[in-house]
């Protein structure tokens, strides 16, 4: 096993308040061709650590700049082509969805489900929807995903 880079372990230990209790390596599937859904300005989680001191759900509200992307089916316009996996990523808990803004101006919200995980880049600059059977079906990427602004809900 190859030792966790330094900003992963930060990235974790602020948004848990606790250092992980463990890692594992892992190869992850990205979904290549991505289309723009809008700009992302918000999205929520739900701890899922046991060990965290955090508890429930949060929501992390996003400055100007980040922008929500998701799996482009057959035949949908492609506006980027992500094909290099993060090499590590910290697992912030199961994704409870975003709200962002469609192609109008008009905010849109998709609801999240416990069969997907938000996973965080140690840059910070991109957040994957991971879900349990399908792999990445969206990606969060501008932005810097701080931690110390959370709000309950």
């Amino acid at each position: 096993m190859n030792p966790l880079p330094p900003g992963l372990v930060r990235l974790y230990e602020e948004f848990h308040g606790t250092k992980p209790d463990r890692y594992e390596d892992r190869k992850m599937w990205v979904p290549g061709a991505l289309t723009y859904v809008g700009a992302c300005l918000d999205v929520g989680y739900t701890v899922i650590d046991a060990n965290s001191t955090k508890d429930g759900h949060y929501v992390h509200d996003h400055g100007a700049g980040v922008k929500l992307y998701q799996r482009a089916l057959p035949g949908e316009r492609v506006d980027i082509n992500y094909t290099s996996p993060p090499q590590a990523f910290a697992v912030i808990g199961y994704w409870l969805g975003c709200t962002y803004l469609d192609e109008d101006g008009n905010k849109q919200e998709i609801k999240g489900t416990v069969r997907c995980k938000a996973l965080a880049t140690p840059d910070r600059k991109r957040l994957f929807i991971m879900h349990s059977s399908k792999g990445v079906v969206g990606m969060i990427s501008g932005g810097n995903f701080r931690v110390k602004d959370w709000l309950y809900e």
